[in-house]
């Protein structure tokens, strides 16, 4: 991934400069959604770098053959700091219907994503399984992004 430079006040920059800002990759093999079975579904999973930024997003479709068991996330790169923040979001569909709350859990393995559900005035959370937020099949999905200072 490159790192851009350290540029001085009315310096132009070239084309290699601004093309070096950030260039999209897939994740390696080890990292991204854990706890999934990709089957025939669809698994787009990308990051970059602009100097210690990292910005990824990924989506998870299922397909028949395709199975969602825990919404354990590992994050490409390292992140500086398990306090260090993390902005991420993530949404899950339901055929029609779409569920947007989540909360994020940092672990030593990575990033627990964990769904709200309301009841009466209250807010429950729990941990994203093949059940949670609904029974996961065909046709659903999960998207996240964000991006986080890198180690």
């Amino acid at each position: 991934m490159a790192t851009l430079g350290t540029f001085v006040s009315g310096q132009v920059l070239g084309a290699a400069e601004l093309n070096a800002i950030g260039t999209w990759q897939d994740f390696p093999a080890t990292k991204g959604f854990d706890n999934i079975t990709e089957g025939n579904g669809n698994l787009i999973q990308r990051y970059c770098e602009v100097n210690e930024i990292v910005f990824f997003y990924a989506t998870f479709e299922l397909g028949s053959t395709s199975a969602l068991t825990a919404g354990v996330f590992v994050l490409p790169v390292a992140m500086n700091d398990a306090s260090s923040a993390l902005h991420f979001t993530a949404n899950f569909s339901n055929g029609s219907t779409g569920y947007a709350a989540m909360v994020r859990q940092i672990s030593a393995t990575g990033v627990i994503i964990r769904a709200i559900a309301t009841s009466g005035t209250y807010a429950t959370q729990a941990i994203v399984t093949s059940t949670v937020p609904f029974t996961w099949a065909s046709g659903d999905r999960i998207a996240i992004s964000g991006f986080y200072e890198k180690a």
